[in-house]
């Protein structure tokens, strides 16, 4: 039953748009992966696009490659960073830091937020954050 359940769950989407405006995902906003030819980074909405439609979250399925695993990753097991950690642990240039939970996980602070909006034209970023940390 555990693997039938883990199939379901390697099948549903990573996020979702609504109304071109609100950004909704499990975890949190995926690191940028994809850089343009000025060295800019391109959409992460297209990265997350970009993963393949059966994605193994952990662990990844053979053929995925490390940039698929790592967004499909931090769309659902990302978190909003807490204030301590924004003080302490994101990194100022990024925006985002190592998560409380361990094991790989991320964390986003303020400044990845803000970028990710901005990038995408979206105001808000819904997530169903639970912390049992």
């Amino acid at each position: 039953m555990w693997n039938v359940i883990n199939d379901a769950f390697d099948r549903m989407p990573l996020s979702a748009v609504i109304d071109q405006d609100i950004f909704c995902v499990h975890g949190g906003i995926p690191r940028p992966v994809t850089q343009n030819h000025d060295g800019t980074y391109a959409s992460r909405v297209q990265d997350i696009l970009d993963v393949p439609p059966i994605a193994g979250i952990n662990p990844p399925l053979e053929y995925e490659d490390e940039h698929h695993q790592q967004v499909a990753s931090d769309c659902i097991w990302s978190d909003p960073a807490s204030d301590e950690q924004e003080m302490n642990s994101v990194d100022p240039q990024s925006g985002y830091g190592e998560s409380l939970r361990g094991g790989g996980a991320i964390c986003f602070g303020h400044k990845a937020v803000k970028e990710f909006l901005s990038q995408h034209g979206f105001s808000y970023i819904m997530v169903s954050y639970y912390s049992a940390v």
